[in-house]
């Protein structure tokens, strides 16, 4: 156990793991908080710079310090746990939001830098889970005012659930587990969710890179 928003604890647990385990053949960056759900004027700016110490900080921490292994040994995969809100408006969750996002572009920035290294890095939206974790917490919080940011949030997030738009356990490993096998390396980069048809996504591979498909950026009006 060790604090992954500490660079030099992080630094030292991989290193045991590595002499004691041996080569480290994946990561999944799982560790992370849903941070303040309220107008950012109205936020606790410490609690939103903890979000970002957490999720942001805390991957890069564990990042790094995977990386230095993986490039030795020459292979290796990363998996960073990120979410819709960091592809699409989450406002009121502008901490998670954000740190998300960040978390897109981490792996968009690393997959070209270690890609002939045969490090595949991705960024994996596990689905809306509100059976574990943080989803059930929020929900199953009945001291959460009514019309609120927080109440709205969880309000939406029992719509999906009753729209059939949350995703079981089951399903949100299953493409986890796929791409920490390693046979989807080639699309490395890419943000992937527990929705999607990796076979399928495979098989588009050239148009997916030649078109930048499945990243973050900004949309252009056509001409």
């Amino acid at each position: 156990a060790f604090d992954i928003s500490d660079a030099a604890a992080t630094q030292a647990a991989f290193d045991h793991i590595h002499q004691r385990q041996g080569a480290i053949d994946v990561l999944v960056n799982n560790a992370g908080i849903w941070g303040p759900v309220e107008y950012f004027w109205k936020t606790s700016l410490e609690a939103w710079h903890d979000t970002l110490d957490i999720n942001v900080k805390g991957t890069v921490c564990c990042t790094h310090a995977a990386l230095q292994h993986m490039v030795a040994h020459q292979r290796g995969t990363i998996i960073n746990m990120t979410s819709h809100a960091g592809a699409y408006r989450w406002p009121t969750s502008s901490a998670y939001s954000v740190s998300k996002a960040a978390l897109i572009k981490l792996t968009e920035n690393l997959s070209y830098e270690t890609r002939r290294h045969r490090v595949s890095l991705f960024a994996y939206h596990p689905g809306l889970v509100l059976s574990t974790g943080m989803g059930a917490d929020a929900i199953a919080d009945t001291s959460t005012p009514e019309g609120s940011p927080l109440g709205l949030a969880v309000k939406w997030a029992l719509e999906e659930q009753q729209a059939g738009r949350t995703a079981d356990i089951e399903q949100s490993t299953r493409n986890l587990l796929r791409l920490a096998s390693g046979e989807y390396s080639s699309l490395s980069g890419c943000y992937l969710t527990a929705h999607d048809d990796l076979d399928a996504l495979m098989n588009d591979g050239e148009a997916i890179r030649a078109d930048d498909l499945l990243t973050l950026q900004v949309k252009k009006r056509s001409a």
